[in-house]
């Protein structure tokens, strides 16, 4: 399992998740809009923006922090 924290930059608020490394980057952001009911954001960890079909363990190490970035291709849609 990897230990990592999902930080919400935007609205201050975060999530310890505990996940196994074979999980997609995808899953985790599925995870997060719907705890949050959130959508239109990015993932990133340090200065890499992390990619959907990423595998957890290729990107995230254990006690991590995660933040969630909005998107700003989206919100150039807005």
């Amino acid at each position: 399992m990897v230990r990592f924290t999902l930080v919400d930059v935007l609205n201050r608020r975060s999530l310890r998740m505990d996940l196994p490394p074979a999980t997609d980057v995808g899953e985790v952001r599925c995870i997060a809009e719907e705890y949050w009911c959130s959508e239109g954001f990015l993932l990133r960890n340090g200065h890499r923006i992390l990619d959907g079909s990423d595998r957890i363990a290729e990107c995230i190490a254990d006690g991590d922090t995660v933040e969630m970035i909005p998107d700003p291709v989206l919100s150039l849609r807005l």
